[in-house]
């Protein structure tokens, strides 16, 4: 379940709220366990989603960290999907999901990041690990006609192209 889009106990979550504000109310309140965790390690989907990055599939094309710099060979399968609420991905080795909302044009929130553990080695390990740190941490995204996405995290960003 999502911080932001997600709530349990029935509450509603306010849709006006910061994205600050909405990770207070998250803090404050009480969940149970059982609906924290969701099967299979899996984010949930959110029923009625509205979003510009929704039903959109991307190819990953470069890495633009501070310390690490890589542009991605045609052939990569690391691929980002935006569905029903959720962000799924895979990437060198590994696996992703997690819930994200976009509260505002150009701002992005990533919550209940997941991804599955598999060895992951040299330069393709650290390229993964920092692919996956700048999606889990995204506050940021421009969407360029609909020809590049860009999610950023401070000064680091990673670009996608479609994957259709």
């Amino acid at each position: 379940m999502g911080l932001f889009l997600l709530s349990c106990g029935g509450d509603k979550v306010d849709k006006n709220a910061s994205i600050e504000e909405r990770r207070e109310q998250a803090k404050n309140r009480k969940t149970d366990p059982a609906l924290v965790t969701p099967p299979e390690n899996q984010a949930q989907p959110v029923a009625e989603f509205d979003s510009p990055l929704e039903g959109s599939n991307w190819k990953i094309y470069e890495l633009a960290a501070t310390d690490l710099q890589h542009t991605f060979e045609e052939e990569n399968e690391t691929v980002l999907t935006f569905a029903s609420g959720l962000v799924r991905g895979m990437a060198y080795c590994n696996q992703f999901n997690a819930n994200y909302e976009v509260p505002t044009d150009g701002s992005i929130a990533v919550t209940n990041f997941r991804n599955s553990s598999q060895p992951c080695s040299g330069r393709q390990g650290a390229v993964e690990r920092r692919v996956m740190s700048i999606i889990k941490e995204s506050t940021a995204y421009t969407l360029q006609a609909g020809k590049r996405l860009v999610l950023r995290k401070g000064d680091d960003s990673v670009t996608f192209l479609p994957a259709n």
